[in-house]
């Protein structure tokens, strides 16, 4: 979104002094790809290109001519060549990947895609160079809440996107996670707070809106005033309705506005937030890495 890249995963390779692995989709390219990989090169110096993977190789011949060029051209060594293949394929839809949490059948995709991987790829090679890294000396001030706390926390088809160390950070400061369906629960679990992560609440539309006792719960608790972090599935299941096309659904109603989904998105962004004295938890140093 920055024309200067400041957002980019390159700038973030500078901060942390990480190599770079390149992937390279190689449908069609031969002798092209020494100038595309040179260019990488030329355009931030600063970035350390550190090996390539090849991608979407057409078979051994096409990988023996892409090897040829990269040796003779440059000097970035090659960690090895993904062939073209079905079984490395993951569905798209509205907004993204389906989400794992949704999909019974991930755990098996995951395995067999690392399977293939782990068989073209020089994985410990990889490994070595990704310990190049530096460990950066960050401490970042996070809210946490106090030790003994019990958040309920939506794990279910609707809900999934979570970073697992945000998890882990959460249960290292004594925190315990309650998982809550929000398809299925009844009521609210006795909590001290609600985190309502992201997700693809307008599929499961009908079945959020058919459960009313958990969003009365939901509301009651919140107005009563339980701190609750949402993002943005989560603030979409917040607010007062919730429509996809000619579906709608009543949601929980603490947020005073409507959820509508676009045929295409409207613009994609970043947003500074601000601590406020109505914070319910200070924030506490965290080393990084956790």
């Amino acid at each position: 979104m920055d024309v200067e890249g400041s957002n980019s995963n390159a700038a973030l390779a500078k901060l942390l002094q990480a190599p770079v692995i390149l992937v390279l989709d190689t449908t069609g390219m031969t002798r092209g790809i020494a100038p595309l990989i040179l260019g990488y090169q030329a355009f931030d110096p600063e970035v350390n290109i550190a090996g390539i993977i090849l991608n979407k190789v057409g078979g051994p011949r096409h990988e023996g001519k892409l090897r040829e060029v990269i040796a003779r051209y440059t000097e970035v060594p090659v960690m090895g060549a993904v062939y073209k293949s079905e079984q490395m394929a993951i569905t798209e839809r509205h907004l993204g990947l389906v989400p794992g949490n949704e999909a019974a059948e991930a755990e098996a995709r995951i395995e067999a895609v690392a399977r293939i991987v782990a068989t073209q790829v020089d994985i410990d090679r990889l490994l070595r160079i990704a310990d190049q890294a530096p460990t950066p000396s960050v401490v970042a001030r996070v809210p946490v809440p106090p030790c003994g706390s019990r958040i309920a926390y939506a794990h279910d088809r609707a809900f999934g996107f979570y970073y697992q160390e945000d998890l882990d950070t959460l249960l290292d400061a004594g925190v315990e996670l309650v998982p809550l369906n929000t398809l299925e629960d009844a009521r609210l679990p006795e909590v001290d707070g609600l985190l309502l992560g992201g997700g693809f609440p307008e599929v499961f539309l009908e079945t959020l809106a058919a459960n009313a006792g958990l969003r009365a719960d939901i509301a009651r608790r919140i107005e009563a005033g339980m701190p609750v972090y949402a993002e943005c599935g989560g603030l979409m299941y917040l607010a007062r309705s919730l429509r996809w096309g000619e579906r709608r659904g009543e949601m929980v109603g603490v947020l005073p506005g409507d959820a509508v989904m676009g045929e295409r998105p409207v613009g994609r962004g970043y947003a500074e937030l601000r601590e406020t004295e109505a914070a319910p938890w200070m924030p506490r140093p965290i080393p990084f890495p956790p």
